[in-house]
């Protein structure tokens, strides 16, 4: 992928100068894609990037990829699965594996396999992935959690001790617990048994959106209510109302150990103590924002609403 200078954002709209709250200027070049560019839909649900360094985005309308020039894309006629696509990943060997509200689909080169519950799949409705540091792949369902190791799909649910089937997001912090986001709270796999985390832990809302680890290696959590840090044992809610009150859908944490808060109002970056906001545009759906990603070239990219 060539080499491109800017932060992203996929709309067909210009961001221009942005002022913080505490009144400090920040100014960032926008690169703007869209359907005119060659996207296939305008809702961006899921980016990532791959081995080879292509980007991939998925959304209401297909899959995507981006080399840096232009754009291809997927749809059932070329074998995907469904036209909604939810997430994606690769796993070691360079597959890509996508999700879509029907199932999954692995990317082979040009063929696409299909697996649903026929091939063991717990839940048809994929809502999140994550490849973990061991290479195994867990797909994240509104039935429970598939985790694909050895070929073989590995099921939990609430009859395996999880809080909740509804799953939301996942994430891998550094020390290879798997935590995961519910729409009842969070499970974390430790290795040895799942622990169960909710309101009664601080949590400010039990529906989780988005979860991550500051270079302190604290776990952060968005939520439908607000973002909250877990330290002790307990969430504990940060004093920016802008983002402790906030519909939080995703979290990043870059190169630099800021914290990037995309909300369905914009975008808020956390650093140092400090909280910026930035506007995308007067169109409030510009704002809305549904994902984040940072590249191998540090540039972050933001999928809209």
């Amino acid at each position: 992928m060539q080499k491109i200078k800017a932060c992203f954002l996929f709309l067909s709209v210009f961001a221009l100068l942005l002022l913080t709250r505490q009144a400090i200027a920040q100014s960032y070049y926008f690169r703007n894609y869209s359907v005119d560019d060659g996207l296939p839909f305008i809702n961006v649900s899921t980016i990532f990037q791959d081995s080879k360094g292509n980007l991939w985005s998925g959304g209401y309308g297909g899959l995507s990829k981006f080399d840096g020039i232009t754009f291809t894309n997927y749809s059932p006629k070329n074998g995907l699965l469904n036209h909604f696509v939810t997430c994606i990943t690769e796993d070691v060997q360079g597959n890509l594996w996508i999700g879509t509200i029907k199932g999954v689909n692995k990317l082979s080169g040009k063929k696409f396999t299909t697996y649903t519950t026929a091939q063991g799949l717990i839940g048809n409705s994929i809502t999140s992935v994550l490849k973990d540091t061991k290479g195994n792949i867990w797909f994240g369902t509104d039935k429970g959690i598939s985790k694909l190791s050895d070929g073989a799909f590995i099921n939990f649910s609430v009859q395996n001790g999880l809080i909740d089937n509804t799953i939301n997001c996942m994430y891998e912090d550094a020390s290879g617990n798997v935590w995961v986001g519910t729409g009842n709270g969070i499970s974390v796999f430790n290795g040895k048994k799942i622990v169960n985390l909710n309101k009664t832990n601080g949590l400010p809302d039990g529906n989780i959106t988005s979860i991550t680890e500051d270079h302190q290696h604290s776990i952060w959590v968005a939520t439908s209510k607000g973002l909250s840090q877990f330290q002790n044992n307990r969430f504990i809610l940060p004093n920016e109302k802008e983002v402790a009150e906030n519909d939080i859908k995703s979290l990043l944490t870059d190169n630099n150990g800021a914290l990037w808060i995309g909300t369905g109002h914009g975008l808020f970056k956390l650093e140092d103590e400090k909280l910026y906001s930035y506007t995308l545009h007067k169109n409030k759906n510009s704002d809305l924002i549904n994902c984040l990603f940072l590249d191998y070239e540090k540039n972050l990219w933001i999928g809209t609403y």
